[in-house]
């Protein structure tokens, strides 16, 4: 963990190519713009391409982050209704249900609002998320 630079941002494609977001650190209010940068770029650049360079979702991995604030969850609902805008799914990883970011979402009802799973490889398959199994 780094203090100068509190959360890791890493974009990659999986083999469906999806943009896999994975995170690490804080989300939190002084790194949250940082990530709606990057998101919403994603975004941007999706909905003004001729074709579609990745798939019908976008994937967010939170289960690497030690602190996810209110800031994150308002760029995280954000990003949701953008990608729906945009005709795309936004799936959230958030660990397990008792993991930091699974009470998180669970406590403030984001769980049921946003699309989320407990692990990349469920996020990466074709299946419903926790909230609608």
């Amino acid at each position: 963990f780094d203090r100068a630079n509190p959360l890791s941002i890493t974009c990659s494609i999986d083999d469906r190519s999806r943009i896999v977001v994975t995170l690490a650190g804080e989300l939190d209010l002084e790194t949250a713009p940082r990530l709606r940068t990057v998101l919403l770029s994603i975004l941007d650049s999706q909905s003004e391409s001729a074709s579609r360079w990745f798939s019908e979702a976008l994937v967010v991995d939170l289960s690497g982050l030690e602190l996810l604030s209110a800031a994150g969850l308002s760029v995280l609902f954000e990003t949701h209704q953008r990608a729906g805008q945009a005709g795309l799914r936004l799936r959230i990883v958030a660990g397990s249900c008792t993991s930091m970011s699974g009470r998180v979402l669970r406590l403030t009802g984001l769980e049921s609002v946003l699309d989320v799973y407990p692990s990349l490889p469920a996020a990466q398959e074709p299946m419903p998320p926790i909230g609608e199994a």
